[in-house]
């Protein structure tokens, strides 16, 4: 049966994501969704629950790491990212916490019919199990470079991650984190970057993991 847009319960599912974040539930922002509610309707595409090689391997990352003083970040591209959100909870117990916040619009450069329909159809799955820990969700491609005739014909709704959307050193440190592991996939960006250099010069200690899709 086919499920269009407008028939979703949009705040329900930012509630899914929400519940059970702890003290980290300060990072999960509702403009994904609530930006939804005035997007053209459409026919949602179907998404893929089953495990595969590209999940498995990062399954295979967290269960190797995976203990009370260590939290996860992933930085893949959207579909990726909530793929393995909703596998990761459902094998590991973790519980995804969603960073994702733009501006969802027919004519934005970042997200777009595909996304969304991936963002609807794993939230739908997402619950407040968090049994053993955390696991940040980003979306690597939140920026990108565009030709200047795109910018022209397009709404931009790209962002950078900042200090409101991850956890700064003191908090960290009080919720007795010493590591943090961050899986991605394509080269560094920038944005991270900047955060895991700030993690080790404040003493926290910092895993890469590249990826390829």
């Amino acid at each position: 049966m086919q499920k269009h847009l407008m028939d979703i319960d949009l705040y329900h599912l930012y509630k899914k994501w929400y519940d059970g974040c702890g003290a980290f539930e300060c990072f999960v922002h509702s403009t994904p969704f609530v930006t939804l509610k005035n997007y053209p309707d459409f026919v949602l595409k179907d998404v893929c629950f089953e495990q595969d090689k590209f999940t498995e391997e990062v399954l295979d990352i967290i269960s190797q790491h995976i203990n009370p003083r260590t939290l996860f970040m992933m930085d893949f591209n959207a579909q990726l990212s909530l793929k393995a959100a909703y596998i990761l909870q459902e094998r590991s117990a973790l519980k995804p916490i969603l960073t994702f916040r733009q501006i969802n619009h027919p004519y934005g450069l970042v997200f777009d019919e595909d996304a969304i329909s991936s963002l609807i159809s794993y939230s739908e799955k997402i619950t407040d199990k968090n049994n053993n820990g955390f696991i940040f969700v980003l979306d690597y491609l939140r920026y990108s470079e565009f030709s200047e005739a795109i910018y022209k014909t397009k709404f931009n709704n790209q962002y950078e991650i900042t200090e409101y959307d991850l956890p700064v050193c003191e908090m960290l440190n009080d919720l007795d984190y010493q590591q943090v592991v961050v899986l991605y996939q394509g080269t560094l960006k920038e944005d991270i970057k900047l955060y895991t250099d700030y993690l080790q010069e404040n003493g926290i200690q910092v895993v890469m993991f590249h990826l390829n899709d």
